[in-house]
């Protein structure tokens, strides 16, 4: 493991709902808990784009394995946030990485953001967005039906 992979994002949720469900909710679901997508994804290759107001990222799915882990490229990026500067491009070649393992009939989502670490300059925002849609927005989503996506 090389220091970015270190310092980069990390966030885990126990989740009382089963692996495929969790790994429903983030391959084809993602606009319940996260935000505006344009598809679902199902395999390798595939790619999507996800809309936050003026902020554009599109992803290719680099890994796949279906009920315990995919990794997402961010392959475009176009980041914009009041008062953050020279934040346009630093999430362009990260790896989202998301992980599913039950246990006792829950589901642990681990999610590693690899390249999103203190050094970029939208990384206290960034983790604070995380937290939210991985701890609250996502978990209620799969345990209650109602997620907190942000609405642009």
């Amino acid at each position: 493991m090389n220091n970015t992979t270190i310092k980069s994002y990390h966030q885990a949720v126990l989740v009382d709902t089963s692996k495929a469900d969790a790994f429903y909710a983030v391959t084809m679901r993602l606009e319940k808990w996260w935000g505006k997508t344009d598809q679902p994804v199902f395999k390798v290759g595939d790619t999507f784009t996800t809309t936050f107001g003026k902020s554009v990222w599109k992803f290719e799915v680099r890994s796949y394995v279906p009920f315990d882990k995919i990794c997402w490229e961010c392959v475009e990026a176009h980041h914009v946030h009041d008062g953050l500067t020279a934040i346009e491009t630093e999430w362009l070649g990260t790896r989202l990485f998301w992980f599913f393992n039950e246990y006792y009939g829950k589901t642990e989502i681990e999610f590693v953001h690899e390249g999103l670490h203190p050094d970029l300059n939208c990384f206290s925002i960034c983790r604070q967005a995380w937290d939210h849609f991985i701890v609250d927005s996502l978990k209620n989503y799969l345990e209650v039906g109602v997620g907190y996506p942000y609405i642009s």
